[in-house]
Formats: structure tokens, C-alpha cells, sequence
């Protein structure tokens, strides 16, 4: 703990600021600096304001900048975070019909969940009002940093123990936790290659389609983006139906029986 206490200490809210800053773009391990932040708060090595306002602080500006790269490149930006995440092409995707079924009030909550960046570009996407993305982001942050540097706060004892523990087994923690970690790795890419090989089976090339419909296939296609996406990407296919994924089991029955039924979305 010693090490951590004199880095921290030296440097202070401007390591801080900045590993919340970068956790929006970079997988790092700001649960566990922000834990060891709280508990350096109830040992009264870190000042209580510094733990909670820096934090929030880079969070949200990095929120705002992922806003503003939704509003100018949100589609691009989506597909290249959906081709680097470890996450099958169905769990990235949740995120979005979260966000359109309850908007921005899932940005209080989105923290806690993997892939935090979607919302954020998908507010930007929609034109969400700055102001109202500002409120709900800003809100969601200081829950998030505060659960985290709270429950540092209560068990900062047993945080100190742990940190003091793999300082004397660095070499040890390191072995197992890198194995771990490749297994973790090899897991979420073997699952991710073998759902997108069962999307990959069911998927038809624009080209095939536009042949079928010009060869009088009685086929029926259905667009099933979110409300908010089509009012985003106002484009459709000629004679496509909409009706959004959330929609579905409601409006099931409006969907012609007895033909091919092709399915897209954003």
C-alpha cells in the first residue's frame, strides 16, 4: 500500500482525472484505482472532495467529446466498437434496444454495464439535447463514482490487506492473473466467432436480395431499427414494414404469412 499511497500522493487528482478520463476509450482498471482512491480517503490519505470531483470530471468531458464524435461519426464509430469488443454481435447490440426503450435514463445506469461508450454515441446520433445529455450523464457519473469510492470507504481494511498481499506476491498474482486473463480472452472469442458464424449462416447480400425482389419473390421485408434510429438514418427500403424490434410481439400480426421474411437494421 505503501507504493500506491506515495504515487497517489504525489501526483494526486491528476492521475485521478485522468484514468477516468481514459476508461471511456481504453479498457483500464479504474473500479479498482477508485476503490484504492476510497480507501485512501477513510485512511485520510486522499481528500474526500479530490476522490469525488475529479473523477466526475474526466468521465463526463470524455462523455461529452464521445457525444460530439456521435453526432459527426456515430455510425462508424459503432461498427469499429462492435468489431474490437470480445462481446457476441447480440450482446453489443442489446445496448442499442436498451437505449431505445428507455433513452436517457439509461445513461444513469450504463456505468455499471459493459460497453459504456454506445449510449453515449447513440445520444449524439439521436441529437439528444446537450443540456439534457449533460444532466443525465453527469447524474449516472456521480452515482457510479460514488457506489465505487463508498464501497472503498467501508472496506478500505480489506482493500489494504489485498494490495499489501499482492505486493509480496507480485510474480505469483501476475502468472495466475495473466493465465486468467488469456483464458477470459480465448472464451469471449471463441463464442463471439461462433455466434457471428450462426448470424453469418442466416444473412443474405444486399446483391441477393435486390435480385429476389426484382425476380418477383414474394418476400417481405421488415425494418426493425428503433424509433430513434430511423428518426437518426430516415432511409428505408422500398416496401420494407417497420416495426421496431420492441414492437414485435405486439404487432406481430401484422407481418404477412406464408413468405420469406428478411429482417434488417442498423
Amino acid at each position: 500500500m505503501g507504493k500506491l499511497v506515495a504515487f497517489i500522493t504525489l501526483h494526486g487528482p491528476f492521475v485521478v482525472f485522468l484514468v477516468a478520463f481514459g476508461n471511456e476509450y481504453l479498457p483500464l482498471p479504474s473500479e479498482v484505482m477508485f476503490l484504492q482512491v476510497g480507501a485512501l480517503v477513510a485512511l485520510g490519505k486522499f481528500n474526500l472532495g479530490w476522490a469525488l470531483a475529479m473523477p466526475i470530471a474526466g468521465i463526463v468531458l470524455a462523455d461529452v467529446l464521445l457525444y460530439y464524435i456521435g453526432r459527426r461519426w456515430g455510425a462508424p464509430c459503432l461498427r469499429l466498437a462492435y468489431r474490437f469488443s470480445l462481446e457476441p454481435e447480440a450482446a453489443t447490440h442489446r445496448k442499442e434496444r436498451l437505449f431505445a426503450r428507455y433513452g436517457m435514463r439509461l445513461l444513469l445506469v450504463s456505468k455499471f454495464l459493459p460497453m459504456t461508450m454506445v449510449p453515449l454515441v447513440l445520444a449524439g446520433m439521436t441529437r439528444v439535447n446537450l443540456f439534457r445529455f449533460l444532466l443525465y450523464t453527469t447524474g449516472g457519473t456521480a452515482l457510479w463514482v460514488a457506489v465505487t469510492t463508498g464501497v472503498g470507504c467501508l472496506f478500505h481494511r480489506q482493500i489494504v490487506s489485498i494490495v499489501s498481499f499482492a505486493g509480496r506476491a507480485t510474480g505469483t498474482l501476475a502468472i495466475v492473473g495473466g493465465g486468467l486473463l488469456a483464458l477470459y480472452v480465448a472464451f469471449k472469442l471463441i463464442r463471439r466467432r461462433r455466434t457471428l458464424r450462426r448470424h453469418h449462416e442466416k444473412r443474405i447480400a444486399p446483391e441477393e436480395l435486390k435480385a429476389k425482389m426484382d425476380a418477383g419473390h414474394p418476400v417481405v421485408i421488415m425494418d426493425v431499427r428503433s424509433r430513434r434510429a430511423i428518426e437518426a438514418f430516415p432511409y428505408v427500403i422500398p416496401g420494407a414494414i417497420q416495426i421496431p424490434m420492441e414492437e414485435i410481439s405486439e404487432r406481430g400480426n401484422e407481418i404477412p404469412p406464408g413468405k420469406e421474411l428478411i429482417l434488417y437494421c442498423s
